[in-house]
């Protein structure tokens, strides 16, 4: 990724930021397979590639702030390339089994106007108005939002906002066991853009003293055009094209209650949260057209952070992460079913194949997350600015959390399921130096 940004103050009032900036990011998976004679290896990308241009405009008046601006995207989408080499000792033949490259542009004008009501009360409001073309076809939205904070006392407030969105690029996930797989796919004329409407209401308490902080939010979203992988469908597998995959037309909701303690002042800062959610999705042709989990519904979540400034130099902090176990799609069962083969009228061979027999979608949990990370920070000023040396350890008690899981087969009656992690036990040494 790269970016250009330019600031100009044209008044005291006016000031204008513009952005130029260019993204690339690209998904790989590379299997190869060999047998006696023959080598195949198989190569699948997806990537996304854009152009932007962003310019805002921020006018402050009398109590109040107007911001406005345009922005415009040029995406380069490559959804599905699939490409596949077989070696042999006398030759090498190279196939391209899919090479799809889809072009689009998104352009946008967006307002926010921020003031104050009776002087408790704060208000943002904010429009927004996309023009999203790809392949001959126009999609144009109208978006909506708004933000108040009610300030009952010094001590109590309450906050809500109302968020209307449309998104143009579809996160495709595969959730069986295996390497994960989650790509960013446009949407198209067949798979059109997701659009979302969120409720969220918040209570802040702040004790007179002001030194703790509480805060508790409840939200609510809604999602509508959604895909997903069709039952038995996955990136790995070759077809007709990704939109030949997937479902369409799927709904989701996902609600939640987060809960906040924070502490902002004195030697020894941090906070605890506290997040219990839940994230569905639906689709009329997936789970007998039930609701199931989402690959990334984690029911608890909980995040510790410690931070304590020993001295004007030297500072330390400690952070623990904890997390339910990700739904995950495996088979939890098998039977053995014999075919028949008639070799002449006097003798019949047997061949017995394993068939999975599974639950419902994202019906099981993988094991739960948690780690600790620590670090140590050694500030010194010198003659044009400051030093720092950070000493850092990541995931201190080196949990072997798990990343994915996957069947090892020794035999037909002996199936073992594996669990795949990365990121262990990592110490870490930084250095840096900030210019005045």
């Amino acid at each position: 990724m790269a970016a250009v940004k330019w600031n100009v103050i044209l008044s005291d009032n006016l000031f204008v930021n513009t952005i130029l900036s260019y993204t690339k990011y690209k998904y790989s998976l590379n299997s190869e397979y060999k047998d006696i004679k023959e080598v195949y290896n198989q190569n699948l990308f997806s990537g996304i590639e854009d152009y932007s241009f962003k310019t805002d405009f921020n006018y402050n008046l009398n109590n109040s702030l107007l911001n406005f601006g345009v922005n415009s995207i040029y995406h380069k989408f490559s959804p599905e390339i699939s490409s596949s080499i077989k070696k042999s000792d006398t030759d090498t033949t190279n196939i391209v089994l899919a090479n799809e490259i889809v072009y689009a542009t998104e352009n946008s004008v967006y307002a926010e106007y921020k003031f104050n009501f009776l002087e408790k009360i704060k208000f943002t409001l904010g429009a927004r108005s996309d023009l999203y073309n790809v392949q001959n076809k126009s999609f144009i939205y109208f978006s909506p939002r708004i933000l108040f904070n009610f300030i009952l006392n010094e001590n109590f407030a309450l906050k809500g906002s109302y968020t209307n969105m449309q998104q143009n690029i579809h996160l495709l996930t595969n959730s069986g066991a295996g390497v994960n797989a989650d790509v960013w796919m446009p949407a198209t004329k067949k798979t059109v853009p997701e659009k979302s409407n969120q409720t969220t209401l918040e209570f802040v308490y702040l004790p007179k003293n002001k030194m703790l902080e509480f805060s508790a939010q409840i939200y609510y979203k809604n999602l509508s055009n959604l895909i997903s992988y069709k039952e038995g469908e996955s990136f790995l597998k070759n077809s007709d094209g990704w939109e030949s995959k997937v479902e369409t037309g799927g709904i989701g909701i996902s609600k939640g209650l987060e809960i906040l303690i924070q502490k902002k002042s004195g030697k020894m800062t941090g906070w605890l949260s506290y997040t219990l959610s839940k994230s569905e999705r639906k689709f009329e042709n997936i789970n007998n057209g039930e609701f199931f989990p989402f690959k990334y519904d984690r029911r608890h979540d909980i995040n510790i952070v410690y931070q304590y400034q020993i001295t004007e130099r030297t500072s330390f902090s400690a952070t623990w992460t904890f997390g339910s176990g990700l739904p995950v799609t495996i088979a939890n069962s098998y039977f053995l079913s014999a075919n028949l083969s008639y070799n002449n009228l006097d003798s019949i061979s047997v061949n017995y194949y394993k068939v999975n027999l599974y639950g419902g979608v994202n019906s099981i949990r993988m094991r739960t997350f948690h780690k600790l990370d620590i670090s140590a920070a050694f500030m010194k000023p010198k003659k044009h600015g400051k030093r720092i040396w950070n000493v850092s350890i990541y995931n201190v008690y080196n949990r072997r959390n798990p990343y994915y899981y996957y069947f090892d087969e020794k035999e037909i009656n002996d199936i073992r399921l594996y669990q795949k992690s990365f990121f262990p036990f990592i110490p870490s040494l930084s250095y840096s130096f900030i210019l005045y």
